[in-house]
């Protein structure tokens, strides 16, 4: 048999007349080779993220707001058995909020240049009526008022994206949302929402112009929560929908940094 004639190649030997199978060996230094190029496309990735850019530069912005407040949902509905001379009767109930006057602040900040999180606060004034027992008996008591205010606190994580002087935002997140107003203080039993603060949501997506020094802001915001109503006695069906309370806005965006 003709001697062999073997070279290191990596570590490892290789028969230079032979054209044997892949070793472990070669494995392995495939196995490095891709590892390296997964690093390599890492790291090129993490500086794209996280390299200062002319819009990152100015990571902190405050933004105010107002607009008109659409809830789109009615509160609920109510269907309530009653007891008659002749048997039982079904009497029907909902209610809900008005068209009213939204206004709001937000505060952003942005640690890579193009996902950040805002924290954003809002008010809508408007009022509440609703069906029979809204026009009330005189015998049951009656709601205070007609009134409704309800405020949103909610964190949200941010993407944007930028092209020329305008600015689109999308984000989304957990929200506190708390009722309140005359509209909420005593009714009848089958009307009655207590004030309450209720657990929910927000998406909220915007556009910013940048005119000369000033940034003009549009947006819309739905703020996704269920209201919760007292229990009446077994043979009443009630019916709470999600609630989606949307405010159009239009504002100001003043970087702060």
């Amino acid at each position: 048999m003709a001697p062999t004639e073997r070279s290191k190649l990596g570590g490892c030997e290789r028969s230079s007349w032979t054209a044997a199978p892949p070793t472990s060996c070669g494995i392995r230094d495939y196995r490095r080779s891709m590892t390296q190029s997964t690093l390599r496309t890492l790291i090129h990735v993490c500086v794209l993220l996280f390299a200062p850019t002319t819009a990152a530069a100015q990571w902190l912005e405050v933004g105010l707001h107002a607009g008109y407040f659409l809830p789109t949902v009615e509160q609920f509905e109510r269907a309530v058995l009653r007891p008659t001379s002749t048997g039982f009767r079904v009497d029907h109930y909902e209610g809900h909020h008005e068209a009213g006057l939204s206004l709001g602040a937000t505060v952003t900040a942005w640690p890579l240049p193009h996902v950040g999180l805002d924290l954003a606060g809002g008010l809508r004034f408007c009022d509440r009526s609703g069906s029979s027992p809204f026009v009330i008996d005189p015998f049951l008591p009656a709601p205070a008022g007609r009134r409704a205010a309800l405020s949103v606190l909610t964190l949200r994580l941010v993407g944007r994206a930028r092209s020329g002087g305008t600015n689109v935002r999308l984000g989304a997140g957990p929200a506190l949302v708390h009722i309140a107003g005359s509209a909420y203080d005593g009714g009848s039993p089958e009307i009655r929402l207590a004030k309450q603060t209720s657990s929910g949501g927000t998406i909220a997506v915007d556009v910013t112009r940048t005119l000369g020094r000033i940034r003009l802001r549009f947006g819309v915001e739905d703020a996704i929560y269920r209201a919760a109503m007292e229990r009446l006695p077994p043979g009443d069906t009630t019916r709470t929908p999600v609630q989606h309370d949307v405010a159009l806005n239009v504002g100001i965006a003043l970087p702060l940094r």
